[in-house]
């Protein structure tokens, strides 16, 4: 007599969900915020794991090499899964073929502000006040555990409004990415 196998039904045990940001960040107080909504809705516990570095190469290499079973999920951002594969060239993971997306979690709206002295009104206006005044702009250039990201979301909107306004400028390397 052949034996059937009865499947189980999902879950039935704890769901993990690993983030490349480190405890008190923006990405991962916005997953803590939907977590106990995502437990409710599963009927188990979720369990977040920060594994930040290498500029969410760590966490998304965590995942990958996980049981494919639906435990473990990845929380990560556009920088990791796309434009890291074209500016690093040995990326341990191919973003569409190991990994599968599920939802998205947030939309981040980012804002450029100047100090109140500064008369430009629009992106256009400063790009002409800094050029006739040759300013030189600075952007902040973030780390996480002391290495800079390459490729982050930041990292590439700050180069974008470089390039936009053509200025000349100083890169500021600061620790943005953990609460300080």
């Amino acid at each position: 007599m052949p034996l059937t196998a009865l499947a189980q039904a999902y879950p039935v045990k704890p769901v993990r969900i690993v983030t490349q940001f480190v405890p008190g960040s923006s990405g991962d107080t916005a997953l803590r915020i939907v977590t106990p909504l995502v437990s409710e809705s599963l009927g188990q516990p979720v369990v977040i794991e920060n594994r930040p570095g290498a500029g969410g190469v760590v966490a998304a290499e965590l995942v990958m090499r996980a049981a494919a079973d639906g435990y473990s999920l990845l929380s990560s951002t556009s920088s990791t899964q796309i434009i890291r594969t074209f500016m690093v060239k040995n990326m341990p993971f191919d973003p569409v073929k190991d990994f599968t997306p599920i939802t998205q979690l947030i939309d981040v709206a980012a804002v450029i502000v100047v100090h109140p002295s500064v008369t430009a009104n629009s992106l256009k206006e400063h790009r002409g006040e800094s050029r006739a005044r040759a300013v030189q702009v600075g952007r902040a250039k973030l780390l996480q555990g002391g290495y800079e990201i390459i490729g982050s979301t930041p990292e590439q909107f700050a180069a974008t409004i470089k390039h936009e306004i053509a200025a000349t400028g100083k890169i500021v390397k600061a620790a943005g990415i953990k609460p300080e």
